[in-house]
Order: C-alpha cells, then structure tokens, then sequence
C-alpha cells in the first residue's frame, strides 16, 4: 500500500488499494502485541488517507462552498477510508475518532488537514449508515 500512496492519484486503481487495505487490517487484527496493534493500524489508515489525500482536499473545498450536500457523501462513499471500513472483517482495527484526530495534527501527511476531521467523522458514520435508496 506504501507504494500505491506514493503513485499520482490517476494511476491509484482504487478497488487494488481497498483489497490492500482490506488484507492489511487482516494483518493488523493477528497482531497479539497490544503497541505493534496500535502502530500497524495507525499506520494503515495513514496510508488509506494518503492514497487519497487529492480526494479528502476536494471534499474539504466542495463541503466549505456549500456544494451539494448528496454530491459531499458520494465523494465520502467512494474513498478507500469508506470502502476498506465496509469490507473490514472486524470493528476492531477499523478506524476511529482517535485516530482520526491523531492523523489530522501529523504535519507528514500532506493532503489532510484539521479541516478534513469533521467530514472524516461524518464518513465513519455513513459506514454504519445505510446506503441512500
């Protein structure tokens, strides 16, 4: 997944960084150290937003105009954030609040910002929510 984080947006072939994703929080979820847990997920949900960090900027400008609200939860539904959440085999490794939160303030992660929080939120809801007819 490093390497998907590091490639152009347009190369990234979304459904191969989600089956990534996907088999990373498998790993992560085998981990019996409680630290070596808690780093492999920070780290994996770090990459997921990397992949998609030209993504979360567009959400951020098209929630801050006011754009269509529907548009903004498509945008939302469509990131690997969203899409490895709903193919996880377990809550347990999913991403959280906390996490969140820590992974806004890393001054490494270019593409993500404060101002993402509040719509990453809103996007770990929707994984609970169901999807719209």
């Amino acid at each position: 997944m490093t390497k998907a984080a590091a490639e152009p947006q347009d190369v990234v072939d979304r459904s191969r960084v989600v089956h990534w994703a996907t088999l990373g929080l498998d790993v992560v979820l085998s981990c019996d150290d409680v630290q070596t847990f808690h780093e492999l997920k920070r780290q994996l949900w770090r990459h997921a937003l990397a992949v998609d960090a030209p993504l979360w900027k567009q959400i951020v400008a098209r929630h801050a105009a006011s754009i269509n609200e529907v548009d903004v939860e498509k945008s939302m539904r469509s990131s690997v954030v969203y899409l490895a959440m709903k193919n996880a085999s377990s809550k347990k490794a999913q991403l959280t609040l906390e996490l969140v939160d820590d992974l806004v303030k890393d001054p490494t992660l270019e593409g993500i910002s404060i101002k993402a929080r509040p719509l990453l939120a809103k996007t770990l809801a929707l994984v609970v929510a169901p999807p719209p007819p």
